[in-house]
């Protein structure tokens, strides 16, 4: 009896020590690097056309949206007519009413219409141009009752680019108050708030960012690096899923998902997204 114990006891400890080796093994072959919020930084519309609209690489290390791409910029460019045909209808209006003898025409409200768009057009070039000083001389050029919430944003992607920091704050805040629902100011607030180390307050602006943009897939990357800050790691694996929905080919939202799963001790689940990222970046 006591030898059959002795070789059941001896057959259950080869086992133990068996499997302690596979994990250690299947533990040793997955590296992960340090998490890095990285990147290069978009600021102010779309991402996918990388010359158009990523600026240079990243102070931040978060996602940043600068300019558009040529169809987005044509698409701005209407909609920020539309929006300034509608103050000038309203200042021509307002004019008539309380002016009397300073009667404005409409042909004068068309020609300044006209001055705002092409001073907006010369700036956006100027900042493609990367001269940066003149653009933004350039937005200041545009009298402030005719600014549009993408003029106010763009201004403020330059001063960021600028090193100031606090105006930008105050572009973006501008162009909020001037369009509520401009997802590029709460999001791009949020990038600032995230490099501060401000967590909680870039969680509130992406949050924002995401109700008024569901589909931008880097303000649910980010919102998710900022949950990693907090610690909150399944707050972060769920918006980095989602992040990775919107957008499967961006290399450092599955790196950033895989490092959260080997947090989470689930490392199979991070060696896939560790892959991933490395298929991803393999040609670049």
């Amino acid at each position: 009896m006591r030898f059959c114990y002795n070789v059941i006891m001896k057959k259950l400890l080869i086992v133990t020590v068996s499997l302690l080796l596979f994990a250690n093994c299947s533990y040793a072959q997955f590296t992960m690097p340090n998490l890095s919020l990285k990147k290069t930084n978009i600021s102010a519309t779309v991402e996918d056309n990388k010359n158009d609209n990523i600026k240079k690489s990243g102070k931040f290390g978060f996602k940043k949206i600068v300019s558009e791409t040529k169809k987005e910029q044509t698409t701005t460019k209407q909609t920020s007519s539309s929006n300034n045909r509608f103050k000038l209808n309203n200042v021509f209006k307002k004019q008539n009413k309380d002016v009397g003898e300073d009667f404005v025409s409409k042909e004068q409200i068309r020609e300044e219409l006209e001055k705002v768009n092409n001073l907006s057009q010369q700036a956006v070039a100027l900042y493609t141009d990367n001269n940066l000083d003149e653009a933004l001389k350039t937005f200041m050029r545009i009298p402030e009752k005719y600014r549009s919430a993408q003029d106010y944003v763009l201004m403020g992607n330059l001063l960021m680019d600028l090193n100031r920091k606090e105006d930008a704050i105050f572009m973006y805040k501008r162009a909020i108050l001037t369009d509520e629902y401009n997802y590029k100011a709460y999001y791009n607030i949020g990038n600032i708030c995230l490099n501060d180390d401000k967590f909680y307050m870039a969680i509130n602006y992406y949050k924002k960012a995401i109700k008024y943009a569901p589909d931008f897939a880097y303000s649910y990357y980010n919102l998710g690096c900022a949950y990693i800050k907090t610690g909150d790691l399944r707050k972060a694996k769920s918006r980095l899923i989602k992040a990775i929905e919107l957008k499967n080919t961006e290399p450092d939202f599955h790196y950033n998902l895989a490092y959260v799963y080997k947090k989470l001790n689930k490392p199979k689940l991070a060696n896939v997204y560790l892959e991933n990222y490395n298929k991803l970046t393999s040609g670049l």
